[in-house]
């Protein structure tokens, strides 16, 4: 695996590669026993190394099967953080904006004349940071479920 990403069709044809491969090698490798147990000498020799060479080849590819589980879980991981980091963003400046409404009175400096209206400006920010954080709390929810 390269600096980049493969992309889905090149992911999907490696494990469709990884399944026909194991496939055959088991085939292979009940043939092999089975010649196995019924030859003498020579025979009987040469396919057990034969056999050895295909439980060498059948590791190999449980190699690249564990190699192309991990990239698939880092491409769905790096998905995640993308579509969190997104959420999460709008959290963060509905969070800033309701900040800045309620500065004026965090520092101890009311406005009387505007203070309902800045007050009904507040409560909607706060409605707004809550709604987005519902929001990037389900699709966190999600997508976590997505790459387990």
């Amino acid at each position: 695996v390269g600096a980049s990403s493969p992309s889905k069709e090149l992911m999907k044809l490696a494990e469709t590669a990884i399944n026909v491969a194991a496939d055959r090698l088991q085939v292979a490798m009940k043939f092999i026993e089975m010649k196995v147990k019924s030859a003498t000498g020579l025979v009987k020799s040469e396919l057990e190394k034969v056999e050895e060479r295909a439980r060498g080849s059948e590791r190999r590819l449980m190699e690249l099967r564990n190699a192309h589980r991990l990239v698939q879980e880092r491409q769905a991981t790096n998905s995640l953080l993308g579509d969190v980091q997104e959420k999460m963003s709008v959290v963060h400046e509905a969070v800033r904006r309701l900040e800045e409404i309620l500065a004026p009175y965090l520092m101890g400096v009311e406005q009387s004349e505007d203070a309902d209206k800045t007050l009904l400006e507040g409560d909607e920010a706060m409605k707004a940071a809550n709604k987005a954080t519902s929001a990037a709390r389900i699709v966190i929810s999600m997508r976590l479920v997505e790459v387990k």
